[in-house]
């Protein structure tokens, strides 16, 4: 996270909003959308230089409906605290270097439209628990190892 971050000011665009982890209010920070209610229910990253692991902080976020952080450096496994995210309609990692398998316990976030995990490390198989998400209209699997 630390190249689009409050410690980097040379690598992340923000087209006047706050940097990322800076001192405003996390609804003015670049790659945020809040509700009504000032609560985080976007994130929002793709093609801004994001390196690092995906922090199991972002489960706090429990209004979260999409986080989608596309096309960076992302590495480490998908953690499964995502999976609480019961609120979480679209979630999209594709174009980076995440490793593992594919949390099965995904298969829990009912509201789940977008999955999109394309061009990853990701291997294992993929379980037939997914079959449950009958709101999903997108499923992107390619570009991986699984068996």
């Amino acid at each position: 996270w630390y190249e689009c971050s409050a410690q980097d000011d040379s690598k992340c665009e923000y087209e006047g909003r706050e940097r990322f982890l800076s001192s405003a209010h996390e609804c003015d920070w670049f790659g945020s959308s809040c509700d009504q209610d000032l609560r985080i229910v976007a994130i929002t990253f793709e093609d801004n230089n994001m390196v690092g692991t995906i922090p199991i902080e972002i489960s706090k976020l429990v209004e979260l409906r999409m986080f989608a952080l596309e096309r960076g450096k992302l590495r480490g496994k998908i953690p499964t605290s995502l999976s609480s995210l019961s609120h979480l309609e679209v979630l999209d990692l594709d174009h980076n270097e995440l490793s593992g398998s594919l949390p099965e316990d995904i298969s829990n976030l009912s509201k789940l439209r977008v999955l999109d995990v394309n061009d990853n490390l990701l291997s294992g198989s993929v379980s037939s628990t997914f079959e449950h998400l009958v709101d999903l209209v997108l499923l992107q699997l390619h570009g991986n190892k699984f068996a």
